[in-house]
């Protein structure tokens, strides 16, 4: 519940009744509700975190727009080494756009000599 707004969980139909029924009664909708509301105070109400994979989903939107593009094959091997990035332990330090790019280039690299004929028109 307390990764969830408030505007959220009522879209979802949810509240703290259901939650504790979800967790099978281990809490009260009164524990529910003290423990999102502290959480929330904790985070001073801001739990939005700018992820690898958003960064690079941003950058080949942007990456989209321009002349040249990039392939199927070339994002595909992006989202593959974001998905490799998140094994890292050491990556959590370095900032999630710089992750981004290290990937897209990675993956440029990667795709740089053309696939076989029959992989690339099935990845293009």
């Amino acid at each position: 519940n307390c990764l969830l707004d408030k505007s959220e969980t009522e879209k979802l139909g949810l509240d703290s009744q259901r939650f504790a029924y979800y967790t099978d009664n281990a809490y009260t909708p009164g524990e529910v509700t003290t423990m999102t509301s502290q959480i929330l105070q904790t985070l001073g109400f801001k739990f939005n975190v700018y992820t690898p994979k958003m960064a690079l989903e941003d950058l080949l939107r942007k990456m989209g727009n321009q002349s040249e593009g990039v392939s199927k094959l070339t994002a595909l091997f992006s989202h593959y080494f974001i998905d490799l990035s998140m094994h890292c332990i050491e990556l959590t330090s370095v900032y999630p756009s710089t992750v981004a790019v290290a990937c897209l280039l990675a993956a440029k690299v990667q795709t740089a000599h053309s696939p076989p004929a029959s992989l690339a028109s099935t990845w293009n």
